[in-house]
């Protein structure tokens, strides 16, 4: 018979193997086929586009309209990244949490596994980054490593 601590022990692992499972099929079916994100300065410019269109806007309203998207995207890029950090907060918690209750052999072996998921994350994140600037160029919005992705500090400084 299986000890309770042992019941329970396995009881985590296989929550965080389903947990890394889950996550990593609904990044895999948000990203396949996509080159990223649409950035935030061209959703804005795409709307004012569309509004001006369809609305036939002059340009007194343009000029007037066109902060209020800037600040909206502003307000949009902010929230992307503290749903990023919050994610992480939450999955680092876990971490440690499932951890205290291992074995050293089994927290090392956990730590192991737990490295090889963030790097292919994180390959995973440059692989499609870079597929993405082949595709639109630099300068065309945040990325995975400046910040625009996973709860950085936000864009790059313009050159």
């Amino acid at each position: 018979m299986i000890s309770s601590e042992r019941l329970k022990i396995t009881i985590y692992l296989v929550a965080i193997f389903l947990i890394g499972g889950v996550a990593g099929g609904f990044v895999a079916l948000a990203w396949k086929g996509r080159p990223g994100p649409p950035s935030i300065a061209n959703v804005t410019e795409r709307q004012m586009h569309r509004l001006t269109e369809e609305l036939s806007l002059t340009e007194d309203q343009v000029e007037r309209i066109r902060p209020i998207l800037a600040t909206i995207s502003d307000e949009i890029r902010a929230v992307r990244r503290e749903s990023m950090a919050e994610f992480a907060r939450i999955y680092g918690e876990m971490v440690t949490q499932v951890e205290a209750e291992l074995t050293p052999e089994q927290a090392t072996l956990f730590r192991i596994r737990e490295e090889e998921r963030r790097q292919r994350a994180d390959g995973m994140l440059n692989r499609r980054h870079q597929e993405f600037m082949d595709r639109k160029g630099p300068g065309t919005g945040p990325g995975p490593r400046d910040g625009g992705w996973r709860g950085g500090a936000g864009p790059p400084p313009k050159p």
